[in-house]
């Protein structure tokens, strides 16, 4: 296998240099094009010139960000790279297709043999989605080694795929080494993690809404700052954010466009629960990881690598990107492009890459495992030697490099430190998550008020896996039904206790009033909690309580007892809301009187009435297009509206204009309510 790789600057140069190079036409010649300079007509011409010159190759190509050339960078010059190979054959197709699946199921049966030990796949680099595409490719491909990327170019606005006859913005071209070869890949990123550990709330398969059930741009100004997060999408070219792959490998999403609804469109696939990370790039570091790992390469004794390399990494490293490249004159001849991302094979998946280099070296000579072991462990070695003598020269100049050593140092901390609070976390969330299986085993669950109502439902939705609205239902407090929904100070941990004292105290105010006298219930459960929590003397600094509607309905009566503590019943007739008020005054509360009497309210209980009592945490939330909250009166429209459907659809009804009027803005509080029809 011989390679040669050159800019492309016209019909005749082209026809020096293959003449200079003995370079022969036939059906073993693979050539790969890459166009940093995106013109239909340069390509045109270029195509011309290939089917002139070498007429039975096999020609793919593809615009991009930049060339690579023998670990140089090239911006605008078109790069032919061309593989001569002594056995193997090259398969292709050229495909026009918008529909990922479809495209995938071409590429494969047009360009996939029986020996196929390795494809390489350019496709456009605006329309369609690079994940999907391998995502639907992968089943066709028998674990068969997929490299190359997406087209590219320098201001996200028109890419291209060709080959020697066509040329489209949408679509791939493909080609396959068949045969008696040798291809191993690699990937380098060396993009450092950083910070807490996030997960995808919200995610349309490229398309990023939410991260921790906070939008992108909020996120990235919580953590890194105004200034990042108002200039998205370029500062994150600084600061992408890396998940944890299948196989262990980090993998980098990098944003590349915010769209009208300030959604973060990334350069790959991510999934709702997935796992991520902010990182952080440095040159030094990049270039050093980068060095370390180059003998997986050299150790196969490749004849020629290609690279394909993320256009956001060389919008970071910028002139120093060289560096990284020409680190692999030492192995082979190289050629490649800078790209809309990356595809990699790990040897079980295929993976959409942002921000990595990635390379594949391939040859057609037959290396032994005791060849690849020497190799290595000489390799290894020459790393180990220049690994000390760089570390005697900074040894020699104490300020030489300290400032890659201060950085990793930080970052070091910044990820100890992290990983500890996170181990305190888990320990205080598992504490928390039992306190809410405690809590919920106290409170009344929906199934227990099925004995009292044949069509009803109930919500509970603490605005932290426990929470201060309470539900209590009782059938042992005489011969009726006892329904009570109630309201705690605060919400969270605090809350749930205050929960745990009042369902105490209604226990046992159950158990000193006679069966009916709801009024009397209220005060005495008052009276208690006044009693309990010291707020009936004065001094003190705790001023915590309770606010709840009980209802009560006595066996083969047409009445229903209400009594409200700061709380409402709304009652809904024949396209009318009622709201029956309770008293003006808490349970529990330090300035409220020991004997507080609270007004009781006799319900008629006719066919075809429904009953709702809620918390304020659904009337109090904030949203909407100016940010106000939800409202009495547009909670009565919504009760209004819904009168002749069942109590279960009314509930997800109920919960839908919630969420929906809430949108982006936080929780303020816990949010219950029940309904019924008796």
């Amino acid at each position: 296998m011989r390679v040669h790789n050159f800019e492309y600057e016209g019909l005749s140069a082209l026809e020096g240099e293959l003449a200079s190079r003995g370079v022969l036409d036939g059906e073993n010649v693979l050539v790969q094009c890459f166009v940093g300079k995106v013109d239909k007509t340069a390509i045109v011409d270029l195509q011309d010139s290939i089917r002139s010159c070498l007429p039975k190759s096999v020609m793919i190509g593809a615009t991009s960000a930049g060339g690579i050339i023998e670990g140089e960078f090239s911006p605008l010059n078109p790069i032919v790279s061309i593989s001569v190979f002594d056995k193997a054959t090259i398969s292709s197709s050229f495909v026009v297709e918008k529909n990922e699946e479809n495209m995938a199921a071409r590429v494969a049966s047009e360009t996939i043999r029986n020996d196929s030990k390795m494809m390489i796949l350019f496709s456009d680099g605006l329309t369609t989605n690079g994940d999907n595409i391998l995502q639907n490719l992968y089943p066709h491909t028998n674990d068969l080694m997929v490299v190359g990327g997406r087209a590219g170019d320098g201001a996200f606005k028109e890419t291209f795929i060709f080959d020697k006859d066509n040329i489209s913005n949408v679509g791939a071209v493909a080609a396959c080494v068949n045969g008696d070869v040798t291809a191993v890949n690699r990937y380098y990123l060396n993009w450092q993690p950083i910070g807490k550990i996030m997960t995808i709330t919200d995610v349309d398969e490229n398309i990023l809404k939410t991260i921790d059930g906070q939008p992108v741009r909020d996120v990235y100004r919580k953590y890194l700052g105004d200034y990042v997060g108002d200039n998205l999408p370029v500062s994150n070219t600084e600061f992408p954010l890396i998940k944890l792959g299948a196989e262990g490998q980090q993998i980098c999403r990098a944003i590349i466009a915010m769209t009208d609804e300030d959604y973060a469109v990334l350069g790959g696939n991510l999934e709702v629960g997935d796992q991520v990370r902010f990182s952080y790039g440095n040159v030094d570091m990049i270039i050093d990881e980068t060095s370390k790992s180059i003998p997986t390469i050299s150790s196969r004794k490749p004849e020629a690598i290609f690279a394909y390399s993320c256009a956001a990494r060389l919008g970071f490293l910028g002139d120093e990107v060289g560096l990284e490249l020409k680190q692999f004159n030492k192995v082979a001849s190289n050629a490649g492009f800078f790209t809309f991302g990356e595809y990699y094979y790990s040897g079980s998946s295929f993976e959409m890459l942002n921000g990595t280099l990635t390379v594949v070296g391939i040859t057609e000579q037959t290396v032994s495992n005791d060849e690849i072991a020497t190799a290595e462990e000489a390799d290894q070695k020459a790393a180990e030697a220049l690994e000390f003598t760089v570390s005697t020269e900074e040894s020699e100049n104490l300020f030489k490099g300290s400032q890659t050593r201060v950085l990793q140092a930080l970052i070091t901390l910044s990820n100890t430190v992290t990983g500890e609070l996170a181990a305190t976390h888990k320990e205080v969330v598992d504490s928390i998550n039992y306190a809410s299986r405690i809590q919920r085993s106290v409170l009344a669950s929906e199934s227990d008020f099925d004995a009292a109502f044949s069509d009803h439902f109930v919500i509970w939705e603490p605005r932290d896996t426990v929470g201060g609205d309470m539900l209590l239902n009782s059938s042992t407090w005489g011969d009726g039904d006892l329904v009570i929904i109630g309201d705690c100070t605060g919400h969270g941990v605090p809350g749930a206790f205050v929960t745990l004292l009042a369902n105490a105290a209604l226990d046992h105010a159950m158990l000193n009033i006679e069966p009916g006298d709801v009024s009397g219930l209220v005060q005495k459960a008052h009276q208690m909690l006044q009693q309990t929590l010291g707020q009936h003397q004065e001094g003190g600094r705790s001023d915590d309580g309770i606010e709840l509607g009980a209802c009560y309905l006595q066996s083969n009566s047409n009445k229903m007892i209400f009594v409200g503590s700061r709380f409402s019943l709304f009652v809904v007739d024949g396209g009318i809301v009622s709201e029956v008020k309770g008293t003006k005054k808490g349970m529990g509360y330090r300035g409220i009187s020991f004997d507080q009497e609270y007004e009781s309210h006799s319900i008629d209980l006719k066919e075809g009435r429904s009953f709702f009592m809620t918390t304020d945490g659904y009337i109090d939330q904030v949203g909407g297009e100016f940010r106000r909250m939800f409202g009495k009166k547009r909670f009565k429209e919504l009760l209004l509206s819904m009168e002749n459907i069942p109590m279960s659809e009314q509930k997800e009804r109920l919960i839908e204009s919630l969420h929906s009027y809430q949108g982006h803005e936080g929780r303020r509080d816990d949010v219950s309510a029940i309904g019924f029809k008796v």
